[in-house]
């Protein structure tokens, strides 16, 4: 995906090193592009908001986190368990009156 980018070249002087910044910005957002379309490439089920027309199911072999690597290889973690006090706040809070995603919990 977009090999030119690498070979990006680069000039500063002393005073300014605005083209380094934006040839380091740049080179982040393609590695994070790549990793987003690789991830969306392998997860093949619809999970929450994410709808896949060609798996409208969940799989559950793909509770995992996927985990791409530089040289293109994306490989699968199990997800860690969630520690008992982080639990317990989630089970203790309330989303009455707050913004998630794009819904709004109101009181009944």
């Amino acid at each position: 995906m977009l090999p030119h980018v690498w070979l990006l070249g680069v000039h500063f002087d002393i005073a300014s090193y605005n083209d380094l910044a934006h040839a380091l910005e740049l080179k982040s957002s393609v590695l994070a592009a790549k990793t987003t379309l690789g991830s969306t490439k392998e997860r093949r089920e619809t999970r929450g908001r994410h709808n896949h027309s060609g798996f409208p199911e969940q799989d559950p072999n793909l509770q995992v986190n996927l985990v791409w690597s530089a040289d293109g290889t994306i490989e699968r973690e199990d997800i860690p368990p969630i520690p008992e006090e982080t639990a317990n706040k989630i089970e203790e809070s309330s989303w009455e009156g707050k913004l998630v995603g794009s819904l709004l919990f109101l009181p009944c």
